[in-house]
């Protein structure tokens, strides 16, 4: 039997597909905000390690002493408008082309808190680009040596947003791929299986009879293999019940026939038995009541019978009846049936009475 898939937007597999791709696009913004981070304090030390190196350029020229060219040039390898290297034990070492602008914002390299530094990136990212940075810390190609830059920020930002993008892309190539094999790996183990069953359960419905429509487990060892074998064995018990229902059906059904025969046949009996109360035997007139009362209850039996196979069990008529008059009763129809050498002693107590159905 072919599966019938339901249409993409309802199927199980669907809503697994976006929801992986949603969990992975989370995962890569709780991976994005501490590299970014990284990236804006990585991006800052090489201003600083590049400010270094700018200003020992200026200690090895001549008694220090530099062209105007030479430092425009210096800052515009380094990016800054200004380096001020000190050194302990040693003088300071300045490198400009102009006034010092006004500062914005003063950044401590030396703080180096997770908390700070992502706050510091996404600061950076929502407002900056229009400002005046003083960036101080040690160089990190000498730690004794104390550099202090003063640089825009839209460098930084344009960095910081371009690294962002790429980060961006490949979070969605990675989180299409993961999705879509995650999409395949639960359509053919989960989604599949779980089609079949429901198809194996529709058709059983359609047509219990139908050998094709029982599961066939695939031996698993998962919740979908207990699933088929589960499932197995309820329509294969189910369909030996609906088999014996149906034989019980045809049974009741010539039962009935039977019943209905053998009724009339005591009917007819009962008519004829009642002339022997007229007989002249007395041994014939004292056993015909009880003959009498067999056949009475022999036509109830199949009045009862023929009730149940149309409606159910007969209801139960409880009465106070004395129990030793039963069991007198009861053993005096089985007389004809025992042999002369039995005896049935009734031990009874006379006045016990009982309140059952007789």
């Amino acid at each position: 039997m072919p599966m019938r898939f339901l249409p993409v937007t309802r199927s199980l597999s669907a809503r697994l597909l976006v929801l992986t791709i949603l969990f992975v696009m989370l995962a890569e913004v709780l991976i994005y905000t501490p590299s970014i981070a990284r990236f804006r304090m990585s991006w800052l030390d090489e201003k600083l390690a590049a400010g270094h190196l700018a200003a020992l350029a200026i200690v090895a020229a001549p008694e220090g002493m530099v062209t105007m060219d030479l430092q425009d040039e210096l800052l515009r390898h380094v990016g800054a408008r200004m380096i001020d290297l000190r050194i302990p034990g040693s003088s300071t070492y300045m490198v400009g082309s102009g006034p010092v602008p006004e500062i914005d914002r003063i950044v401590d390299m030396r703080e180096r808190g997770f908390i700070t530094l992502i706050a510091d990136a996404f600061e950076t990212l929502g407002w900056g680009g229009q400002r005046i940075l003083k960036v101080v810390g040690a160089s990190p190609r000498d730690p004794a040596a104390y550099i202090e830059l003063v640089l825009d920020d839209a460098p930084l930002k344009a960095a910081m947003l371009d690294y962002s993008e790429r980060i961006l892309g490949l979070s969605v190539v990675i989180s299409l791929i993961a999705a879509g094999l995650v999409f395949v790996a639960l359509r053919r183990l989960l989604v599949a299986p779980l089609t079949q069953l429901a198809d194996k359960m529709t058709a059983f419905r359609d047509d219990p009879d139908d050998a094709n429509s029982i599961v066939v487990p695939s031996g698993r060892a998962d919740e979908i293999g207990v699933a088929q074998q589960q499932l197995h064995d309820m329509q294969t018990a189910l369909r030996a019940a609906l088999k014996q229902k149906a034989r019980l059906a045809a049974l009741g059904t010539g039962v009935t026939r039977i019943n209905h025969d053998l009724r009339n046949i005591l009917s007819t009996a009962s008519l004829l038995s009642e002339r022997l109360v007229m007989s002249g035997d007395p041994e014939v007139r004292r056993t015909t009541p009880r003959l009498l009362d067999a056949l009475d209850r022999a036509v109830d039996l199949c009045q009862h019978t023929l009730s149940y196979t149309r409606e159910g069990g007969p209801p139960v008529e409880r009465s106070t009846f004395p129990l030793r008059e039963l069991v007198d009763l009861a053993a005096a129809e089985l007389a004809p049936i025992r042999d002369g050498r039995t005896v049935v002693e009734n031990r009874v107590p006379a006045g016990l009475t009982v309140r059952a159905d007789r």
